[in-house]
């Protein structure tokens, strides 16, 4: 498009990318809105025309329209002015039971008909003449566009630029608005340490996710079907509640989370939980902010960990203050936050939202004209969602997806919910463990979900296990591993549809973002609309790579700020393990491998070692030019990793950390049979069973099951096999080792190694080489599982430690 026609170009953020694709895949969008009010009072029709004519001239939201395809990322493109979507209609002279009747055909063809998100206004507004004095106005817009907060915003400017034209005097005028870009703008120059340890401190230690879900595999969302339960409250009943939580020194909001989260215990039964609440994401220090239209809403997580018989004026207001915290910093997505906690999965968090509909519904007048009754709708794909509404008779309401939960789960929650609320109005003072006596038990028939309203029956597996299918190659591998993480299921298929596993929206988005971090991979995450599986998506980005070289470099992180960390393979020749290592460095320390050819099928092997250092050499070079440099060796590749830094040093190039993972000079790992008898026999004078226990299962017990899977599993153990092709012993034996002068040696050891007698003459081998020094650091743990769980966390702290302090010694 010319650009006369664009004013600006937006990037979507993360929550406008997940209601993009939503509304792609969904037959029924759920990102469509319909906003409802009445209006009361004298109306001239074309003056309030020309209204709604300057509001879309006053928001950029209403002339703004999306666009995805044939782009790397899709944005929000605003256009300097955009066609009125305005019908005047009168059905004063028609019957109450006719207009009611008209009214409901109406919302359903407007919800029937889609939006082209691609064609601006994302809008239809209709005003409806009901009586002289009474108009109804029916607004069809899409959350991806507007919030909640933005729609109240939008019908405010509508009476007050109505008064003015009628005024017929440019005297009065409305502040004017802060560009987008200036959000963006303030965002970016935002701070995020404080809001990082914030997040951080607040998942610490949260384990088990607080999922209502009966079954996310029936979550397929072309299939999705959602329904509504609510209960309101009298007008008395709310009072007392209002009352309450000002007794208590809270919100009302915050009072309501407290009862949701009881109830989220008493239906996990546990102590700690999660769930979900928007916020407006309107904190910032920006003028007018609060008057800007657009999609600023945010999704937040809230933790409650409950404490036995806590006071409950103690318990509301503990979660008020980290409410209160929380929105400091409401402009951070879930997505960030779950990745500052070494996180991807957001869907398995939490699957309940709570929203309190506190919009800015005061002043909705001018020109003798007041808006009442605003009614907005609810947007959200969660299993479940408690939506409130705080008016004169606070409303409750419960939106959930017939596929995942029963109804009988939901009138659990809706009754007992109604009888706390009237619980709390009579019992001022009490504890936690009162209210949770009131709650009555769970007691639910298992494993049975609604089917399209019929009956209930069982369902059977998307993919039962006969028709599980294994990554057969290396990018197949990486991104199975991503989705492992992301549903929490092992193992998936590669033919296994994202959508009919239980994937979302939401997740897909996060996918994603993973893809770009672990793979640095640009795709938009719409592209998993064409290609739902494992299989066809890495079909699809090897059809892309086709031209590129192949890379002993595998990117495992690529943000961050800090100088990268160069991990080379274990005597395996693959990388996979380190996977771990670089999620726990942290998302500012990049974090590369080096894998050998073994691992992409190169039928020329190397020659030597130093054939070996060169080329990862000039695969470094190609992500760091110049140093100082972090490289790390482990197992057999610390030959390669000693070679790279007489290299560079040769080169006039400094290695400001030369780290080894728990290892030995490799020239001492080929051992003469009389070494090997002679080590047998001191570990028999010792009784050391555990060494002995060791070298039984590595030369007796792993080979005799390598056999046994060959015979019974041929192929895919020739599968294993490859991607764990050694490094070939007569490299290790030819290459010789000359002393480090330049720098020292980083010795990090596990405590299974440095506790055994086995081991001792490790430290002493490398003080010969490091004639530059020797650090030698031990952290508890196994040197079998140093790179898995909890072991990988210790590792990772270390290695933080060593990093920072070279990275201080260099600056």
């Amino acid at each position: 498009m010319s650009k006369a026609k664009v004013e600006n170009v937006y990037p979507l953020n993360f929550m406008q990318q997940a209601l993009l694709f939503h509304s792609l895949q969904e037959q029924d969008d759920q990102g469509f809105l319909l906003v409802r009010c009445t209006l009361t009072g004298t109306l001239l029709p074309e003056l309030f025309q020309k209204a709604w004519t300057k509001v879309q001239e006053r928001h950029e939201v209403l002339r703004s329209s999306i666009h995805w395809e044939n782009i790397e990322k899709p944005v929000q493109v605003v256009r300097p002015q955009a066609d009125q979507a305005y019908q005047y209609v009168d059905w004063s002279q028609e019957s109450p039971e006719a207009q009611a009747q008209k009214l409901e055909e109406l919302q359903k063809q407007e919800r029937e008909k889609r939006f082209d998100l691609n064609q601006a206004p994302i809008s239809r507004i209709f005003t409806i003449k009901t009586q002289e004095q009474c108009h109804l106005i029916l607004w069809s817009c899409h959350h991806i566009l507007l919030d909640g907060w933005s729609s109240a915003i939008v019908l405010k400017d509508l009476v007050q630029f109505y008064e003015i034209l009628q005024a017929g005097s440019d005297s009065k005028r409305l502040a004017p608005l802060p560009k987008y870009q200036t959000y963006l703008n303030w965002q970016k120059s935002q701070n995020p340490e404080e809001a990082r340890a914030f997040w951080e401190d607040a998942m610490l230690g949260f384990r088990e996710p607080t999922v209502l879900a009966q079954d996310s595999s029936l979550a397929h969302a072309s299939e999705s079907s959602y329904d509504y339960e609510s209960f309101t409250l009298q007008e008395s009943e709310t009072q007392s509640l209002e009352a309450l939580a000002r007794s208590y020194r809270v919100t009302t909001s915050t009072l309501i989370q407290g009862l949701w989260s009881l109830l989220l215990c008493a239906y996990a039964k546990r102590e700690d939980i999660m769930f979900g609440t928007t916020v407006s994401g309107r904190s910032g220090s920006i003028p007018e902010a609060d008057s800007m239209a657009g999609m600023f809403v945010n999704l937040l997580p809230v933790r409650v960990v409950l404490e036995e018989n806590q006071d409950l004026t103690q318990f509301f207001q503990t979660l008020q203050t980290r409410q209160s915290k929380a929105l400091q910093f409401d402009y951070i997505s879930l997505n960030q936050i779950l990745d500052w906690n070494q996180r991807s999965s957001s869907s398995i968090l939490f699957d309940s939202l709570v929203i309190f509909e506190n919009f800015p519904l005061q002043d909705l007048k001018g020109g003798g004209l007041e808006i009442k009754d605003f009614q907005s709708g609810m947007t959200s794909t969660y299993p479940l969602t408690l939506a409130i509404r705080p008016e004169s008779r606070m409303h409750f309401s419960i939106k959930y997806n017939t596929r995942q939960i029963t109804l009988e789960r939901i009138q659990w929650f809706l009754n007992n919910l109604n009888n706390l609320l009237r619980f709390l109005t009579l019992n001022v003072g009490t504890n936690t463990h009162a209210l949770r006596d009131m709650i009555s038990a769970p007691a639910f028939s298992q494993d049975v979900l609604p089917q399209n309203g019929k009956k209930n029956k069982k369902v059977k597996a998307a993919n039962p296990e006969s028709e599980f299918l294994a990554p057969r190659n290396e990018l197949e591998l990486k991104l199975a591993r991503i989705w492992e993480m992301m549903f929490n299921r092992h193992p998936i298929s590669i033919r296994d549809n994202f959508f009919e596993i239980g994937g979302r929206s939401l997740m897909a988005v996060q996918m994603f973002a993973r893809i770009k971090i672990e793979l640095n991979r640009n795709i938009p995450p719409i592209t998993l609309l064409k290609y739902p599986t494992i299989e066809s998506l890495a079909q699809y980005m090897s059809e892309e790579e086709d031209d590129k070289p192949w890379s002993a470099l595998v990117p495992l992180r690529v943000n961050g700020d800090k100088p990268p960390i160069f991990c080379l393979h274990g005597g395996g020749s693959h990388v996979f393990f380190y996977r771990g290592l670089a999620q726990h460095l942290g998302p500012e320390q990049p974090v590369y491998a080096l894998q050998s050819t073994a691992t992409h099928g190169v039928n020329i092997p190397p020659q030597s070692i130093e054939q070996m250092a060169t080329q990862y050499l000039a695969e470094i070079r190609k992500v760091q030019p110049h140093g100082p440099y972090h490289l790390m060796g482990y197992c057999f590749s610390n030959s390669i990793c000693m070679e790279m830094a007489h290299m560079l040093d040769q080169m006039g190039e400094k290695v400001s950390l030369l780290a080894i993972i728990d290892s030995a000079p490799d020239y001492l790992t080929v051992r003469t049979n009389k070494d090997k008898f002679l080590r047998a026999i001191d570990i028999m004078r010792r009784l050391d069973f555990a060494a002995l226990y060791s070298k039984l299962k590595w030369k007796i017990i792993r080979p005799l099951k390598r056999l046994s899977d060959s015979v019974l599993t041929p192929e895919q153990h020739k599968r294993n096999m490859q991607m764990v092709e050694p490094l070939p012993a007569d490299l290790i034996k030819q290459y010789k080792w000359k002393p480090y002068h330049a720098a020292k040696i980083t010795l990090i050891r596990s405590s299974h190694f440095h506790e055994s007698h086995e081991h001792n003459f490790v430290i002493p081998a490398w003080q010969s080489l490091a004639k530059g020094g020797l650090d030698v650091h031990v952290i508890k743990g196994n040197h079998y599982t140093l790179f898995q769980e909890p072991d990988v966390i210790r590792l990772a702290r270390q290695l933080s430690e060593c990093l920072e302090e070279a990275q201080n010694e260099f600056a």
